[in-house]
């Protein structure tokens, strides 16, 4: 646009045609690459070494790109059923009073440098049987167990008890897709049990995401 007449003018005019103002054009060497839309233009400089990344959110389904969709999902068979965490239970329950019982023998009778390690052991057999305590009773009751908001563990009409974690599938390969976050571009990612090198987004709130491609441009 002119600015003295403030008429349109096209971008290869040095004079505008309506009232002959000499046009103001940018003398920036920046050369501009045009990657169409839904995608990025990169501004790279004569001695340019950089390395990006392109997200390609909600154009996927226009485009017909694969994008992975992350849900709650069993992951594998817990050894033992339900049953197995009773007997978690009882056996652990068992081995922190014996735990607790060496403790307090070590403790008054031999003072060794061992009572802190024992009575840690102690506490944490007494916490693990009180954990498979509680899980053995909501699988009961519920049929599931959540950790927070998240459940963790469900009984399946099979009678087996299933962990459950948040994946994907891998359009490329069907592998699972396990999030995981990458200290590299502090975020977090998905990636392909399969292969390492199919990587892709996660956005929490669509529980979605597209490919993650890394380019080095030199």
């Amino acid at each position: 646009m002119c600015e003295s007449c403030n008429n349109n003018v096209e971008q290869n005019y040095i004079y505008c045609p309506y009232c002959s103002e000499k046009l103001q054009r940018s003398n920036s060497k920046t050369e501009i690459i045009d990657a169409g839309s839904n995608n990025i233009n990169i501004g790279l400089g004569n001695n340019s070494t950089q390395e990006i990344y392109i997200e390609q959110f909600n154009a996927p389904e226009r485009n017909n790109e694969p994008i992975v969709e992350y849900v709650d999902r069993l992951e594998k068979v817990v050894y033992g059923g339900m049953d197995g965490f009773k007997r978690k239970f009882e056996v652990c329950g068992i081995l922190s009073v014996i735990s607790a019982l060496v403790t307090i023998f070590d403790y008054l009778l031999t003072k060794s440098n061992f009572t802190l390690l024992l009575l840690m052991t102690t506490l944490g057999l007494l916490a693990y049987a009180l954990d498979s305590k509680e899980k053995n009773k909501k699988l009961k009751d519920h049929g599931i167990v959540y950790r927070g908001k998240k459940p963790i563990l469900t009984v399946e009409e099979d009678g087996k008890v299933y962990k459950i974690k948040k994946f994907g599938i891998c359009p490329i390969c069907e592998g699972r897709v396990f999030i995981y976050y990458d200290e590299k571009f502090k975020r977090k990612l998905g990636k392909c049990e399969n292969n390492k090198d199919h990587l892709y987004t996660y956005d929490h709130t669509l529980d979605a995401g597209a490919p993650f491609i890394i380019f080095d441009l030199h």
